[in-house]
């Protein structure tokens, strides 16, 4: 993850989106400081990881606001 975030700096960009299996993204959370009993993550789920002077940093994890509030509308538009 160093490398991805080093390259990133060097050529100037802020953000960075990484995907990856659940699992492999679980280890990595729990390794920054996500709780070891936290539940699994959850499908589309979003982290938000930051990195600043060579260390990374969890800033939330397992969000999934954006999944629900886009059920929620496809609910409502299928309901009328």
């Amino acid at each position: 993850m160093g490398i991805i975030a080093q390259r990133a700096a060097a050529t100037h960009q802020d953000n960075v989106l990484l995907v990856s299996h659940g699992a492999v993204i679980w280890l990595w959370l729990a390794s920054l400081g996500m709780p070891m009993d936290s539940a699994a993550i959850g499908n589309a789920a979003v982290a938000h990881v930051s990195y600043t002077q060579g260390a990374f940093r969890l800033r939330s994890y397992n969000d999934r606001r954006f999944v629900l509030a886009g059920a929620e509308r496809w609910d409502n538009a299928i309901m009328g």
